[in-house]
């Protein structure tokens, strides 16, 4: 009974750390990395808002729509969603930071979802 209080909670504690030491751990590559220049500027209708939710959702995540030829069709609404809530409402100097913040945190809810899931699908009665 004590493994499966402890187990769970030592679980959630190590992935925590995991998540925790690269965002807030300052190195010489703390820019944005090639996906997040891409996304978080202005250019990109989706984020921006200029676009509307529809064509978010048609659109690859780079903001092109999903039926050209060069699109790379990565399909990732959801984290589109984010990044335009999160290009709306922020004021910050550092928004890599909080946008990876953001990501790390939507991440972790979701992965805590499916395993909600799994174990009320698959663990027995």
């Amino acid at each position: 009974k004590i493994l499966s209080i402890a187990v769970p909670i030592l679980s959630h504690a190590v992935c925590l750390w995991i998540y925790y030491v690269p965002l807030v751990k300052l190195h010489p590559h703390y820019e944005a990395v090639l996906d997040e220049t891409h996304i978080l500027n202005s250019s990109n209708k989706d984020v921006t808002g200029e676009n509307s939710l529809w064509e978010m959702f048609v659109n690859d995540y780079w903001g092109r729509p999903m039926t050209n030829w060069d699109s790379h069709k990565s399909w990732r609404p959801i984290s589109i969603l984010s990044f335009r809530i999160f290009f709306h409402s922020t004021t910050t100097s550092s928004p890599i930071l909080v946008a990876r913040m953001v990501s790390v945190v939507l991440h972790a809810a979701l992965a805590e979802i499916v395993s909600i899931v799994a174990l009320l699908l698959f663990l027995p009665e």
